[in-house]
């Protein structure tokens, strides 16, 4: 078994590399922390999977020149040899893609043999904090001096020789090495034997799988890709890999879901890529100099994004203005109504098969419209639309839009906020009309001091000259210096509603005004055909000027369902740790929306609403100090919400970051249970409220399936799989009769409400997979704390699973039931 050290002088020689398919360096600073201690203490740390193959067989990661037979290249354990080669070399290796400040300044502790990273404060007065990378760099002729100098200061220092030597000894470890070898073992069988047996690290998402697939056959894909992202990063608007990855996706199969991509050929994906790019230019140009989504904090909808390429795709970009603004008022719509706001992949499929079996690019379009029509019953907006608060509002950006689109004027100026004649003096910040403080003073609460019809854009001279001044203090001046400036930012004219014990009233009023202003604006886009190029230069986008409002840690624009610096200041510290894990950042203030009718039903503080990992975990929020109406409401919806950050993290590191294989996460645990058959904790049905033999909708059916849910939570818990046979084949959800998922889900989620008590719904996650061709509804049931009873007829029943099976306990036998089980 070869030693640490000799596997990092096989990475310097490049003997020792990546494949290009593995993705980059995602540890965190923690991680790199237990690593080591694991290793100074004697612990088994995991083996090595090698790959060895020629070095011409496969393309590798990095840039040394790979001549050595035969190359070896890390299947399973970049994570833990990337770790060792940064804090024992003091650099990142030649094939490293990531952030390598999570090893940098690696301490250890010579009296108490901790290892923490350096905190220049705290540390500056102990000198028995040790730099491990300089220990390792010097070796044992740094032993000695650094002893010397403990004892010159007056410190015992009996015991540390041995452990510092025990230190150095860590490059001596030896580690155990499986290999993949033989000519068989092509390209894509390694990247099959990587998916499955891949432990180390954090779970791939089903992106990254199929990228994984593409770079096999193409070695610059994720470069290549990564590329792009940074281009419009420049520019202000943020994309991830995944997302570019279904654009792309949609382009070339004209499908959503990620394993059409496993099989495609180089050429095909790099010309989808090629087209991509170019149709993302385009739509990027006209949603900015059309509607005003100028940068990423107001640019909502990013799915639809993937339609407009592949609409702009089929007509080679040639489409009329009439087209193009109906197109945008078409993407306008999605974002209102929370189009991709729940089961994002099935509603891009319906929009692609939209796209696909028309012919004519206005039928597609009015396609489009209509299935967000048919969703909504009517597409007009009114001034209740205006009642959410806070930046995570869909209706923020709403007021952007109109903002840029209409006539508003700055109050400083008085002139018009339109994008040519900003510049970057003049950045547009968000302003409250009314003044936090003095709503505060009055007794306002947080969702109305922060309601929408409260905001309006100005310049950052304007905000700062009106400061905290009341409208009735600051509104007649501005009006007198700026006749029409007010009604240009749909501010109501009659002066008793500038008054702060008004307020309330000031509020309905412009929300009044708001709404059709939206209206008209929108209408415009069907009637109003300004001329607009159908042609893009990427330097015209490159060379922009964006604008920008302050970011979130600005307590101006801070999302309104935090409260308060402090919890922001909480929040803000986990997306920054959670990136730390190579996962994607949460939602700052998330508004949840109703998936039929779009009506907004809660704020959340963080929120993952497509999983932390997309596609293979759960919808996630944190929720801080919330009351438990918004728990019911995120239990309701299917997201698994945590009321602490400890908890939070803990879920993190135990089912996101844990050791454990990638094929069963790819599928969800679905086979795996599947498989398992029905069990204490695993049940199947059938349908939820369709008898299969009379074809009919039954209140038995429903029973049953409540039944289930009960005893689950009476219980242990457990996994509820509706549309699986009782011999576990698949029979799907449509035997059930619903005209969408969303609406399989009300319906479940009605009946528990109904029949058990609401809070029973902070305890349910609803999800919907794939299984053997057929959609099928997983329904997770978390341990209750508090006895949960079923209402059947004109009584409520205690159930309970014993074994495979759901039974009532009689009355007689509850007390001593429940206070064994939840008074423990």
């Amino acid at each position: 078994m070869p030693k640490i050290s000799t596997f990092l002088d096989r990475i310097d020689s490049g003997s020792i590399s990546l494949p290009v398919f593995q993705r980059g360096y995602v540890w965190s600073g923690k991680q790199v922390r237990e690593l080591f201690t694991s290793l100074y203490k004697g612990y088994p740390v995991g083996s090595l999977l090698i790959w060895e193959t020629a070095p011409s067989n496969t393309p590798t990661r990095g840039s040394i020149p790979a001549t050595v037979a035969p190359l070896q290249l890390l299947l399973d354990g970049q994570q833990r040899m990337t770790s060792l080669y940064g804090v024992m070399r003091g650099h990142e290796p030649d094939f490293f893609d990531g952030n390598a400040a999570a090893f940098t300044d690696l301490m250890f502790h010579i009296e108490n043999e901790t290892f923490e990273f350096l905190q220049p404060v705290r540390m500056k007065d102990d000198p028995k904090w040790i730099n491990v990378t300089n220990l390792f760099l010097k070796g044992t002729q740094g032993v000695e001096p650094l002893i010397d100098d403990l004892n010159t200061q007056g410190f015992n220092t009996s015991g540390y020789l041995g452990r510092l030597l025990t230190l150095l000894d860590i490059s001596n470890r030896e580690l155990h090495v499986e290999f993949v070898t033989g000519d068989d073992k092509t390209g894509e069988i390694v990247v099959d034997i990587f998916n499955q047996v891949n432990s180390g690290g954090t779970k791939l998402t089903l992106g990254d799988l199929a990228l994984a697939n593409i770079c096999v056959r193409w070695s610059d894909a994720r470069e290549e890709m990564q590329l792009r992202l940074a281009k419009w990063d420049e520019i202000g608007y943020n994309f991830e890999l995944d997302w570019l990855l279904r654009v792309i996706n949609t382009i070339t199969t004209g499908e959503a879901r990620f394993q059409h991509l496993h099989d495609m050929d180089p050429d095909t994906f790099k010309d989808g890529l090629q087209r991509s790019e170019k149709h993302i230019d385009k739509a990027l140009n006209i949603i900015s100099s059309r509607i005003g989504f100028d940068h990423d904090q107001v640019l909502f909808s990013k799915p639809a994004i993937a339609i407009l390429a592949a609409f702009l795709d089929k007509n080679q970009g040639n489409i009329s203005t009439e087209q193009q603004d109906k197109l945008l008022y078409w993407y306008v719509l999605t974002g209102m109504w929370g189009r991709y706001s729940s089961s994002a992949v099935t509603r891009l499929d319906e929009d692609l098969k939209a796209i696909n079996e028309t012919k004519h690019p206005g039928d597609t379009i009015d396609r489009l419209i209509e299935t967000v029509r048919l969703g909504r019953g009517t597409l007009t907006l009114e001034s209740q639309h205006f009642h959410g608060w806070g930046k995570g509002s869909r209706f923020y950006s709403l007021l952007y839009m109109i903002t840029r689109m209409g006539q508003a004027r700055d109050f400083h100026s008085g002139l018009q906020l339109k994008k040519h004649q900003l510049g970057k003096m003049s950045e547009l910040e968000l302003h409250h009309i009314f003044p936090k403080s003095q709503l505060y003073e009055a007794g306002y609460s947080k969702q109305e001091v922060n309601a929408l019809a409260n905001f309006c854009f100005l310049t950052r001279e304007a905000n700062a000259s009106i400061s905290n001044r009341l409208p009735s203090d600051y509104f007649l001046e501005i009006e007198s210096r700026h006749p029409g400036a007010l009604e240009s930012q749909w501010i109501p004219s009659d002066p008793s509603l500038w008054e702060v014990d008004r307020y309330a009233d000031f509020l309905e009023a412009r929300k009044e005004l708001l709404a059709n202003a939206t209206n008209e604006i929108l209408n415009s886009l069907l009637t109003d055909h300004t001329d607009i190029s159908s042609e893009i230069d990427a330097s015209e986008i490159d060379e922009r000027e964006t604008i920008s409002v302050p970011q979130a840690t600005s307590a101006s624009s801070r999302p309104a369902s935090i409260k308060d610096d402090e919890e922001e200041a909480i929040l803000v510290e986990i997306n920054e740790w959670i990136k730390e894990q190579g996962l994607q950042p949460g939602i700052m203030g998330y508004e949840l929306v109703h998936p039929i009718d779009g009506e907004s039903l809660a704020m959340f503080d963080l929120a993952w609403p497509e999983g932390v990992q997309s596609e293979l975990s759960e919808p996630v929020a944190l929720l801080i100090d919330e009351n438990i109406e918004i728990l019911i409401v995120a239990g309701s919806y299917g997201y698994r919400f945590f009321t602490s950050t400890r908890d939070f993290m803990q879920y993190i590191i135990d089912e996101i970051l844990t050791t454990s294989s990638v094929m069963s996460s790819v599928v969800s645990g679905v086979q795996d249970l599947i498989t398992g058959g029905e069990t204490e904790t695993v049940e199947f049905k059938s349908t939820l409220r369709t008898n299969l033999h009379t074809g009919e909708n039954d209140k038995r059916i429903e029973n049953a399936v409540l039944k289930t849910i009960a005893g689950f939570l009476n219980t242990k818990g457990g996994t509820l799989l509706i549309g699986v046979a009782d011999d576990g084949s698949s029979v799907g959800i449509q035997t059930d009769g619903f005209s969408s998922e969303d609406r399989m889900n009300l319906h479940l989620v009605n009946l528990v409400k109904s029949r058990m008590m609401a809070q029973t719904m902070t305890m349910i996650h609803i999800y919907f997979e794939d299984f053997q061709e057929n959609r099928i509804m997983k329904v997770v049931c978390d341990p209750s704390h508090t006895p949960v009873y079923l209402k059947e007829d004109n009584e409520e029943r205690f159930y309970v699973r014993m074994g495979a099976s759901t039974d009532h306990l009689p009355p007689s036998q509850i007390p001593n039931y429940t206070k064994s089980r939840f008074e423990q």
